[in-house]
């Protein structure tokens, strides 16, 4: 059994790309009950939601790359941690409590962060990092991080795609638990100093999940995310960021 070390009494900070159970978390869900505190309302086999000290949904924002994420389901088929893959973020901070108003208000409970960091290139080169997972009920995990360029360009690719199928239980019964879901994110980077950084974002996924809790089937959840962000101190730290997320579409049957 693993869990992550407390960063400071009211923050957690961890490396999501690093394992924290026995196979890697198809979810945000999964990945965050390694954290002490959290826990999840489980549907079927993926697409969970997250819960810290009781509190989820809106008490609880996930946010990536500093975007608020949001489902279009109101009965959280398609929770916002069903669009995030873990493993291909840098960067993983739980800021509990609501002591904090920085990223936005209502967070009785804490915020979650998955965050990319500015890649660090000296010189011209490229870095690649690839995974693959096969199980049982036929899981399969592929995740690929691609990052090309030098000191002052960069273009880096992440994409992951993740999938299982329904399995029996012992009376030989079939359980609803399969999922099948996919993303993908390109980055243009620029960075002519040290503290200036210009990044232009898309970002695209899909899936599907079967749920044997409330008998249905999210047919289709998929979201469409450009955005830009710079960040440049002037006379004191300081950050402008835009980023665009159209609406997520979930079919049901």
């Amino acid at each position: 059994m693993t869990a992550v070390h407390d960063h400071a009494p009211v923050q957690v900070v961890a490396d999501p790309k690093q394992p924290r159970q026995p196979v890697p978390a198809s979810d945000v869900a999964d990945y965050l009950k390694s954290i002490p505190g959290f826990s999840a309302i489980r549907s079927g086999g993926s697409n969970s939601d997250p819960v810290f000290r009781g509190q989820f949904g809106s008490r609880l924002p996930l946010l990536t790359n500093g975007t608020t994420l949001l489902g279009a389901c109101p009965g959280r088929m398609d929770a916002p941690s069903s669009y995030i893959s873990p493993e291909t973020y840098d960067a993983l901070t739980v800021i509990k409590g609501p002591q904090t108003v920085a990223w936005g208000p209502g967070a009785s409970a804490g915020v979650v962060r998955f965050d990319r960091e500015k890649p660090q290139l000296g010189e011209p080169g490229i870095e690649f990092s690839a995974s693959l997972l096969a199980g049982t009920a036929a899981r399969s995990d592929q995740n690929v991080d691609f990052l090309a360029g030098n000191d002052q360009f960069y273009v880096r690719l992440t994409a992951n795609h993740s999938q299982s199928k329904d399995y029996r239980d012992g009376n030989g019964r079939v359980v609803p638990a399969h999922w099948d879901k996919w993303n993908a994110d390109v980055a243009l980077g620029w960075t002519p100093d040290a503290d200036t950084w210009l990044e232009l974002t898309a970002g695209a996924g899909d899936g599907e999940a079967r749920y044997g809790g409330v008998a249905w089937t999210a047919r289709s959840s998929s979201a469409k995310a450009p955005g830009c962000v710079l960040r440049k101190p002037i006379s004191r730290p300081c950050c402008a960021s835009w980023r665009r997320r159209s609406t997520p579409t979930v079919l049901t049957m």
